[in-house]
């Protein structure tokens, strides 16, 4: 099995997050074709666009028991279409093995560490914006290496938690890190807050603390604020209000 992935590190961090990005993409394109399904760009044909929306509404489209590339939409799931239905479920296919394939390569070539959660994340290309949020460089600014570390261990204990059968919902799992933070609970919280709802998600706040903040980890003194409440999101996520 090993043979199918040779040549592609096993992804640990953020030290050889690049050689395996670079690397995992040379080898889907060369290999199965599937780079575009990978970075997001060919999306999935005939399925209804979620973006925006959350919890049951996202859920009918979306089966919360079901990844991309498991199966063809059903009729209320689908987007408006002409195209007769023989030649949908053949265009699909076609997408579906290219999803099924990414989403393989990404699950073999990361640790077990990280491999925990993956099997929850809908798609090969949120499976790969995942993991640019969390390891990714920043094309502007130089990371600090504590943030990365930071979130990395606090990663490492919800995996501890799943291998022991306690998984800890999304909406838990972000409240928990915002209380990790310290005196930077308040910035990075009213920072997250400000978001629309629908990038209320862990990813998108593992993306603020690897990308959006410069300086939010110098400590301001006295910035500890008042746990918000939050409502069910998307697929279990969390919107903070």
């Amino acid at each position: 099995m090993r043979g199918t992935f040779e040549g592609i590190p096993i992804l640990e961090g953020t030290d050889n997050y690049h050689l395996w990005a670079t690397t995992l993409e040379v080898c889907v394109a060369a290999r199965c074709n599937a780079k575009l399904v990978l970075l997001g760009v060919e999306k999935e044909p005939y399925r209804r666009d979620v973006t925006g929306l959350t919890g049951l509404a996202r859920a009918a489209i979306c089966p919360s028991e079901e990844v991309a590339g498991d199966a063809f939409p059903p009729v209320g799931a689908r987007a408006p279409s002409d195209v007769p239905d023989e030649e949908m479920r053949e265009r699909w296919e076609k997408w579906a093995k290219k999803e099924r394939n990414a989403r393989w390569y990404l699950i073999m070539t990361v640790s077990e560490d990280l491999r925990g959660e993956l099997r929850y994340v809908w798609s090969s290309a949120e499976i790969w914006e995942y993991f640019e949020a969390m390891f990714g460089p920043d094309p502007e600014r130089d990371i600090p290496r504590k943030r990365a570390r930071h979130l990395q261990r606090f990663q490492n204990i919800l995996n501890d938690l799943r291998i022991l059968g306690e998984p800890m919902l999304e909406e838990d799992k972000i409240r928990a890190f915002f209380m990790s933070l310290g005196d930077n609970y308040v910035r990075i919280r009213t920072l997250f807050v400000s978001k629309p709802p629908s990038e209320q998600t862990w990813i998108h706040l593992t993306r603020l603390i690897n990308f959006d903040t410069t300086d939010m980890w110098p400590a301001s003194r006295g910035a500890q604020g008042t746990r918000g409440r939050g409502r069910r999101g998307k697929r279990g996520t969390a919107a903070y209000h």
